[in-house]
């Protein structure tokens, strides 16, 4: 990221007001003073969520940061420019569209609730040897996610693969706005809903909101009438259009096609996607499929508890011929009560032979010394299996 913005161009962006000033540039922005490893022309911004950031501005500060945007008063040295303004994270996301419209690339936004991370990654893996390609880091999808996102684009890239996710209503209103997309990929919707949302329909309206603009949306033929009766211009597809490529022997088929049927629309060869279709990446966290200790193949698709995520791992698992025990792990720690009960409801309809709850980040005993089966780990965060031991170990990453 350089923004290469003076203070008194960054206090115009995010439309704020210089309460005290001095001369200099911002090229990166800070709002985690644990992260900060260079305050060159940095900018921190005092966010406000479960920690407030107007606490650590001193912090930032003695680190070497001489920027700072706000939304309370704060005591700092003479040599700092300051800019208020009403809302920080509003301000970030406003710098994020000023710094997106700086480009005319075609920038392609995905959303749905099934598997957007994954299509943005195997995307990622069928361009990239084509094209100069700037990305969403890891699942940085959120408000604050996409403004991070965008503000990563530079000169240098050609395409944009922006990952958008929403957990209540009007919130794509907002995406929208900031990352203006040109294409869309729609992933497509579950049997399950958001908790924020009445219904699945009103989930499906917000998040077609993403594509009210863009040129073309690449979705599944099963979303035909819903595109259609909302106007928005779609280029469909279906996992019996790539049936040369073999991709409906493979894991998550419908998301390799709509990847496929974009790469395609972008002028990818498709001599080159059918080899590279065949050699997609096993993405860390996303069904990371290894053999572990006693005969037993560990199925790791952690990060993500929403109901539809774990419906696709247990449909993976049980469709699989791969050993006849079937066992899954749940880590609910993080869980509402509500969401529990959904959740092992769900579980229970595929009769596993076993399931397990990860407590204090221990396995149980009892499934250590299980052998032969398959193993299913989901949980609401990060879980890293240690493959030396493979089940012994589970470390949370948050």
């Amino acid at each position: 990221m350089k923004l290469g913005l003076t203070h008194s161009e960054l206090c115009s962006y995010v439309n704020g007001r210089l309460v005290q000033e001095v001369s200099g540039n911002v090229d990166i922005v800070i709002y985690d003073t644990r992260k900060i490893t260079t305050t060159r022309d940095g900018v921190f911004f005092a966010f406000i969520g479960h920690r407030d950031g107007h606490e650590f501005v001193q912090k930032a500060y003695d680190k070497g940061v001489r920027c700072f945007v706000v939304s309370q008063d704060v005591d700092l040295p003479e040599d700092t420019s300051v800019i208020y303004v009403e809302n920080t994270l509003y301000a970030f996301q406003e710098l994020a569209k000023e710094h997106r419209n700086r480009f005319t690339i075609p920038v392609i936004a995905i959303t749905g609730s099934l598997g957007k991370t994954t299509t943005k990654e195997w995307l990622y893996y069928l361009l990239k040897e084509d094209f100069r390609v700037g990305r969403t880091p890891k699942s940085y999808n959120s408000q604050l996610g996409v403004a991070q996102s965008l503000l990563e684009l530079n000169e240098h890239h050609e395409i944009a693969l922006i990952e958008a996710d929403i957990s209540h209503p009007y919130e794509m209103d907002r995406l929208e706005e900031l990352i203006s997309p040109t294409l869309g990929i729609f992933t497509g919707i579950g049997k399950h809903y958001e908790q924020n949302f009445r219904s699945k329909e009103e989930h499906l309206a917000e998040h077609l909101k993403l594509f009210a603009h863009t040129n073309f949306t690449f979705i599944l033929t099963e979303y035909h009438s819903q595109f259609r009766r909302n106007k928005i211009s779609a280029i469909e597809t279906s996992i019996d259009e790539w049936k040369e490529f073999g991709i409906e022997q493979q894991n998550f088929p419908e998301n390799r096609a709509l990847c496929l049927k974009a790469a395609e629309f972008l002028g990818v060869d498709p001599a080159k996607l059918k080899e590279r279709i065949a050699h997609l990446p096993v993405l860390s966290g996303r069904q990371e499929v290894f053999e572990g200790v006693n005969g037993n193949l560990i199925i790791n698709d952690t990060y993500n508890m929403d109901l539809d995520a774990l419906e696709q791992a247990l449909e993976y698992q049980f469709s699989s011929k791969e050993r006849t025990r079937k066992i899954v792990v749940l880590d609910l720690s993080h869980v509402e009560q509500v969401r529990k009960s959904e959740i092992l409801e769900l579980v229970s309809k595929y009769g596993p032979e076993r399931v397990f709850r990860v407590e204090d980040n221990v396995l149980p005993p009892e499934l250590i010394e299980m052998k032969d089966a398959s193993i299913l780990f989901k949980s609401s965060f990060r879980l890293i299996l240690c493959k030396v031991c493979c089940i012994n170990i589970v470390i949370k990453c948050f």
